[in-house]
């Protein structure tokens, strides 16, 4: 005989088939682009007074988060659950004359003094206190006179590997929107002995730390809605596990963590917040499924088959 399914079921299984279980994660936080930004070179090196010593080959990476049309960036944060982490095998370099902690706090008159364009901070969109950062390959006005001449003409290094070079498209962009976050307080354990203008440290990590604005939230600027979370610059190996809350365009937040573990009813995992991400299988259609994965490495291999999954019934499948 046939058995009648509960609603509460039906619907369940309505769900998975029409969104999945990743179907947020992949509406709301769509992307995260980790951009070589900077490449340091002998000239950048050479010590001064201000902007003290940037060691050649230094990378300078910017890390944005690719946000659903309408959402908003509103924290990055660390919790007994979801620590926060930002590492590197390396001094992390921190201008110790106009180095700031925040983005959008560095002064924009001082970007074309020594290596303060190469600063490490956080941020939520500012890159300084009057622009946006925002991708070299989407910057619509190229280099201005923001970077350039710089006063010891640093930042014109053209190694291929940083892509786009500063004196060609320097990422940063002016807009009608201020680029102060609104409502920033920043909560907790603070990153200032890490990212500070006068410290020097490897490591930052903490299950106590909310850097945030009020609604409604930070959005990106110029193409898509990418919003800049962190400048890092470093001579080492970067590594990184972050959590963020998004405004959803009705307004709702949700919260998404780099990890699995003790998952809040307002958490969704997501490996797209850890770089270098760990692959895996990123189909959720798949039972191989791992909604930590960062990126796809090919081991979905078995698909998902809906049926019946009662023995009593006659048109039960074993498969």
């Amino acid at each position: 005989m046939f058995r009648r399914s509960s609603p509460s079921i039906l619907l369940t299984v309505l769900t998975l088939l029409l969104f999945g279980p990743g179907s947020y994660a992949q509406t709301d936080l769509e992307q995260v682009i980790v951009e070589t930004y900077y490449i340091s070179n002998a000239v950048d090196a050479v010590p001064n007074e201000e902007g003290g010593v940037v060691v050649e080959g230094s990378k300078t990476y910017r890390v944005y988060l690719d946000l659903c049309e309408g959402c908003a960036l509103l924290a990055i944060y660390g919790s007994a659950s979801h620590p926060l982490s930002i590492s590197s095998t390396d001094l992390f370099y921190n201008n110790p004359d106009r180095g700031k902690t925040y983005g959008h706090e560095i002064t924009n008159g001082a970007l074309d003094e020594n290596t303060v364009a190469l600063d490490s901070w956080l941020s939520l969109g500012g890159a300084s206190n009057q622009r946006f950062g925002i991708l070299k390959t989407e910057d619509p006005d190229g280099t201005s006179t923001v970077l350039f001449p710089n006063d010891l003409d640093m930042l014109a290094n053209e190694d291929p590997g940083a892509g786009i070079p500063l004196t060609t498209a320097d990422g940063l962009v002016a807009d009608t929107i201020s680029a102060q976050p609104p409502g920033f307080v920043p909560l907790g354990i603070l990153p200032d002995d890490v990212f500070g203008n006068v410290t020097q440290a490897t490591s930052f990590e903490s299950d106590s730390t909310r850097i945030n604005c009020q609604m409604p939230g930070m959005r990106g600027h110029g193409i898509g809605n990418k919003v800049l979370v962190a400048q890092l610059t470093t001579a080492g190996d970067l590594t990184f596990c972050m959590n963020v809350e998004i405004v959803r365009p009705d307004s709702s937040v949700v919260r998404y963590v780099s990890s699995d573990t003790l998952l809040a009813a307002d958490e969704v995992a997501t490996g797209l917040l850890c770089f270098p991400p760990v692959c895996g299988c990123t189909d959720p259609d798949f039972i191989e499924y791992d909604p930590t994965a960062g990126c796809d490495d090919g081991s979905c291999a078995t698909a998902i088959v809906f049926g019946c999954l009662d023995e009593a019934a006659c048109n039960f499948n074993p498969d």
